[in-house]
């Protein structure tokens, strides 16, 4: 039988040299953030070096898009950098939200940043984190990075009560961060408060919501159907809460888990509920008028099994069935959200030279709350098939007291 496995590249043969010679260029003809991107370049040539031909690091230093990745990584840092500067630098911890492999902090690591204390990698997938611990044995003063695998941003309360618990305040970055993981970022950011120093995201696409509708579809709707498209174009990010706010969301998190809320599975779930009036209609998850429950972006967090109870309790809490009523538990207590109306993402989108992904940046900034300054970035990067749909950031500066 023959064998059609490629064979491995060479120590000589990996991206890593191509990669350090293309960002020297891009910075001196470039200027792509010239000191920061020749740093960059001296930490490939001279103290990754060690780590070349090495098995364990060829996922992470012969990586096809090391350069896109790398160069996303200089902009982030060069955004908090500039942000920071601007601050009385505090002792810090920067916390990477949906890190992949880790190659941002692993960056920030040997980069040193002045009172950084530690990185926290934020990841859902276990991956094989050999790079990391390997960097972490290195003794040589740099900031150690901590690994919180198997953890989820959408799991709202228990990431955020770790967060808070940090020694320290946070600098949070989100680099490709897809559909629904930047809405969840930014609650993420809101929740933190005055614990955040400042943050840094680069969406990566539009939230299916969005790509659901796309301009041709506008196009072909009617005026009526355009307003019922508002209707369901509703994105809700969470807002910060008390300490007891949070306490309370904490419950009543654990009641919707609790198995025993309902046991068997609807057939029909509702489109609206009714409030007390018996007129308006409202999602029944998240109380909010503008749109259905089974348009929620917050439902969609869950898992199938508790998408199932949450459908279940509101068919029988707006059916006339005693027994149902009565084995259904309180759903008060819900949490603060903001909800932001997309249907602007491709209506005014086609009046203007804007496109649709950074209208849709342009309103999801506005859900950050009580920061001195939320900014759309456009930055310096090639558009390509790695890169977001756009090269943009939000760039979320210090927190401010609310009156």
């Amino acid at each position: 039988m023959v064998d059609i496995t490629p064979p491995k590249a060479t120590s000589s043969e990996w991206i890593i040299w191509k990669t350090a010679d293309s960002l020297e260029l891009k910075a001196k003809n470039d200027f792509f953030y010239p000191d920061l991107t020749l740093r960059v370049v001296r930490i490939l040539r001279q103290e990754w070096s060690q780590f070349v031909g090495l098995a364990d690091w060829q996922p992470l230093l012969n990586l096809r898009t090391l350069q896109c990745s790398l160069e996303e990584s200089i902009i982030a840092i060069a955004l908090c950098e500039e942000s920071m500067a601007t601050l009385k630098l505090k002792e810090h911890i920067a916390v990477d939200v949906c890190s992949g492999k880790g190659l941002y902090s692993l960056l920030l690591s040997f980069l040193r940043p002045p009172r950084l204390q530690s990185i926290v990698m934020i990841e859902r997938a276990a991956i094989n984190w050999h790079p990391i611990h390997a960097a972490n044995n290195i003794h040589d003063g740099r900031p150690r990075i901590e690994i919180w695998e198997k953890t989820n941003i959408h799991d709202y309360d228990n990431i955020l009560e770790r967060l808070l618990n940090l020694p320290f305040h946070l600098v949070v970055t989100g680099i490709h961060l897809c559909k629904q993981l930047s809405p969840a970022f930014c609650g993420l950011v809101n929740g933190l408060g005055g614990k955040c120093l400042m943050a840094c995201l680069a969406p990566c696409c539009l939230p299916r919501i969005c790509s659901n509708h796309n301009k041709g579809t506008l196009d072909r709707m009617d005026k009526d159907q355009v307003e019922d498209f508002k209707d369901i174009s509703v994105l809700s990010v969470r807002l910060g809460d008390t300490i007891n706010g949070r306490k309370t969301n904490k419950c009543m998190k654990r009641r919707m888990q609790d198995k025993d809320i309902l046991s068997f599975k609807p057939t029909v779930a509702p489109v609206y509920s009714k409030n007390s009036d018996g007129n308006s209609l409202w999602c029944y998850f998240c109380h909010d008028p503008g749109h259905a429950l089974q348009r929620c972006s917050l439902l969609g967090e869950l898992c199938s099994e508790k998408q199932i109870q949450v459908r279940v309790a509101a068919q029988v809490t707006t059916s006339d069935c005693p027994i149902a009523v009565v084995r259904t538990r309180s759903m008060t207590n819900l949490p603060s959200l903001v909800a932001l109306d997309l249907s602007p993402v491709f209506q005014e989108s086609m009046d203007s030279d804007m496109s649709p992904f950074k209208r849709y940046c342009e309103i999801l900034s506005t859900s950050l709350q009580h920061r001195s300054m939320v900014k759309v970035v456009d930055v310096p990067l090639e558009n390509s098939s790695v890169h977001q749909q756009e090269s943009l950031f939000l760039v979320i500066g210090t927190y401010e007291m609310p009156q």
